[in-house]
């Protein structure tokens, strides 16, 4: 698995070059597609440099809620849910998941 994320964070920014998509939202908040060890991970990294997390989105709800109850954020039940509610996007999902999940983004 390679998460996938697509524009980059400057130098001077809080995320020490961690790589994003936005929507451009107003609210600094991240939240992830995908609830596995490397949004998990990145997730308890950014909020303990001080980072609002939103939630996460998975295709197994056990995983987005072990994910959630760590960062202390939300479960989404969907990824427009998700893209609706949050400004920074993670996506971190196998391969094969992350054409289906732009395709969501982009409706």
């Amino acid at each position: 698995m390679v998460p996938v994320f697509y524009e980059i964070f400057s130098e001077k920014s809080p995320g020490n070059g961690l790589i994003y998509w936005s929507k451009g939202r107003c609210r600094n908040m991240l939240s992830y597609i995908g609830a596995g060890k490397v949004s998990k991970s990145m997730a308890l990294y950014q909020k303990s440099r001080g980072f609002e997390i939103g939630g996460f989105y998975s295709r197994s709800a056990a995983s987005a809620q072990t994910a959630a109850a760590l960062t202390e954020s939300k479960v989404y039940g969907s990824v427009s849910e998700l893209a609706t509610s949050c400004s920074i996007i993670f996506i971190a999902t196998p391969d094969d998941a992350i054409s289906g999940v732009a395709t969501a983004l982009s409706d």
